[in-house]
């Protein structure tokens, strides 16, 4: 790229406004980790020809790998008024909404790119990955084989298919599915500690154990490998190997709910009480946690100090059980309240 970079160079101080050579400036330039320089000519192009969709289109997509979605989602939007057809433009324009957290905007422009272009399996696996997230599996599935039905080979397709197997509990199928999918991506790491997962929860330890060792070997510093470790060391009753897996994720991840979360588990399972409590805080951090048990109340929880002129709510927040066992300690907390 060094060299075309050159050549492109030449010839664009001979014609300065030729909008095929600063794209292909732009582009050698970005694959050169040029990033100030890709950006500038792809900014000129778009400066010389501010309505041709291809310039909108290349710099958007620049501004949306450096993840700048909404500056990207502008210049999609521009591409889009001056060419509604534009299929690929729908399409990555849903790659932002969904980026930025809005899903029914995300589905929307996928499901407009697939009536433009019902071709573009790739706007199929985000929404069927859209409506993962929303717990629409049978939709999911069905948008996800479209994909598949399209683009054989796609193994990201499989990948996503195999999840939502999974969120059905349906493990045996995930396993096929997944392996299908490794076929066209040997090396694919999360492919791989997914597989674990899969195998661990239909009962194959050693062949879960293989998949996430494959996955830890081909990535060293994928947390979520070491998650899944953790998890099948646990269900193994191993808890110090599982707590020294989910260090490992922590180690890599610090922000990573799922491993602090399973390290309170060990640590409370081996009589480490302090410190598992602690830990267990981050169960606020889990998505599928706090949607199941938030009450969202607007008042910040208990800190442990003593207030004599306040009042403590006390509400429970798991199952039954829980609830039971940890009642004893109302009276404790009552004395640093009125």
């Amino acid at each position: 790229f060094t060299a075309a970079k050159s050549h492109l160079f030449q010839a664009h101080s001979l014609s300065p406004m030729h909008l095929d050579t600063l794209l292909h400036l732009a582009g050698a330039c970005q694959k050169l980790t040029q990033s100030s320089e890709a950006e500038a000519y792809f900014s000129k192009a778009v400066s010389l020809y501010p309505r041709n969709t291809e310039a909108l289109m290349e710099l958007a997509g620049f501004l949306f790998d450096e993840e700048r979605i909404l500056e990207a989602a502008a210049l999609y939007r521009d591409a889009i008024r001056e060419n509604p057809t534009l299929a690929k433009a729908q399409y990555c324009l849903g790659c932002c909404y969904e980026q930025m957290k809005r899903p029914a905007d995300a589905k929307r422009h996928y499901f407009e790119s697939i009536r433009l272009d019902p071709a573009l399996p790739e706007a199929y696996v985000n929404l069927g990955n859209v409506l993962f997230s929303e717990e629409k599996y049978s939709e999911s599935l069905l948008q996800l084989s479209k994909a598949i039905k399209l683009k054989p080979d796609f193994a990201d397709a499989y990948l996503n298919l195999a999840q939502v197997l999974s969120a059905q509990n349906n493990f045996q199928e995930a396993i096929q599915v997944q392996l299908q999918g490794l076929e066209f991506e040997t090396s694919n790491a999360i492919a791989h500690s997914n597989l674990a997962y899969y195998y661990f929860n239909a009962g194959n330890i050693e062949n879960a154990l293989n998949s996430v060792s494959k996955a830890i070997e081909l990535k060293p510093d994928y947390d979520e490998a070491y998650i899944n470790l953790g998890a099948i060391n646990a269900g193994l009753a191993k808890p110090k190997e599982a707590l020294a897996s989910y260090d490992t994720a922590i180690a890599i991840n610090p922000n990573s709910a799922d491993a602090h979360f399973g390290k309170a588990l060990m640590l409370l399972l081996m009589g480490n009480f302090e410190a598992g409590w602690q830990e267990y805080e981050w169960r606020w951090k889990l998505n599928d946690f706090v949607n199941k048990n938030n009450h969202a109340f607007d008042k910040p929880a208990w800190d442990g100090a003593t207030y004599p002129d306040k009042t403590l709510l006390i509400h429970a927040e798991q199952g039954m059980g829980d609830t039971i066992h940890f009642s004893r300690y109302i009276q404790l907390a009552a004395l640093h309240f009125k």
